[in-house]
């Protein structure tokens, strides 16, 4: 193998060989593999202290997770809508009564994502 440093380009797959070694890259392979948001687990954006509904966003996106900052006597939802209205037909996620913790989903929305806590809930989320 030859001494010839390869630098790879967004867009492009680099393929590892032996002790850091690039054997090559494959341009358009894997279109956008690197720059690719979707390729990225967690989400881009945030928004902490959801208290009263709150429409995340309104074009179609993904809800990575839903953390339960603050746990009450009320259930909360989240919904795949971009009206700020929910709608239990197209309801993503109900968070049960006093739940803690954290919902990985992973989920497409098709229109946006709103987020219903119950009286006393305090959620976070991540999306893109």
């Amino acid at each position: 193998m030859s001494n010839t440093t390869i630098v790879p380009n967004a867009g492009s797959v680099v393929i590892a060989g032996q002790k850091g070694q690039y054997i090559g890259l494959l341009p358009g392979q894997f279109p956008g593999a690197i720059a690719d948001p979707q390729w990225f687990t967690g989400g881009r954006f945030s928004r902490y202290n959801i208290s009263t509904p709150t429409q995340v966003i309104t074009r179609p996106g993904r809800l990575w997770k839903v953390s339960v900052i603050t746990a009450a006597a009320t259930a909360s939802t989240v919904d795949d809508v971009n009206n700020g209205t929910a709608n239990i037909a197209n309801r993503i996620l109900t968070i049960p009564a006093n739940a803690t913790g954290s919902f990985d989903l992973e989920w497409p929305c098709a229109s946006g994502i709103l987020i219903t806590p119950g009286a006393g809930v305090v959620l976070s989320c991540s999306f893109d």
